[in-house]
This record gives C-alpha cells, structure tokens and sequence, in this order.
C-alpha cells in the first residue's frame, strides 16, 4: 500500500486524482465486500465483481481505454465460485 501510494501521489500531478480516487473506492469496497463474505453473503461476492469492474469501467469512460482488473481480485472471484452454495 506505501509502495502504492509513492507511486500514485507524484502520477497524480501528471494524471489528476481520478485513478486515485476511484482506485480507493474500489478498495473499500472489497474492505465491505470481504466483510459480507465472511457472513455468508452473495452480496459481498456482486460488490467483489463490481469493485473488480470499476476502474476498467471509469477508464473506459475517461478515454484511457480497458485495462484487465486485478490478478488478486480475480482469484478472489474464482474461488467464491466454488462456494456460491454456501452464499445466501
């Protein structure tokens, strides 16, 4: 996250704060989506995606063009797949 974080803040003077930002907002929702998870909610498996989704979404809006999502929040998504029976 520091490694992150010195990376991100000198990009921003370049780039603007919108990565930045947006990045952040998916990271809380994985924060709440593990949470939700932890109680057995599919909720928390449909916010996994969105915040997987989210910063490909708004690049794609903002003309940067598609970028893959993130390794870990893939394998994240790969191994609720096999416990989606246990979700409700």
């Amino acid at each position: 996250m520091v490694a992150a974080l010195a990376v991100g803040i000198p990009q921003m003077e370049s780039v603007g704060s919108l990565p930045m930002v947006i990045n952040a907002i998916a990271g809380a929702g994985v924060c709440v989506a593990g949470y939700l998870v932890r109680k057995q909610r599919k909720s928390g498996a449909y916010l996994i995606v969105a915040a997987w989704a989210l910063p490909t979404v708004v690049g794609m809006l903002d003309g940067g063009g598609a970028k893959p999502g993130n390794l870990l929040l893939l394998v994240a998504l790969i191994g609720l797949v096999p416990n989606w029976k246990h979700l409700h």
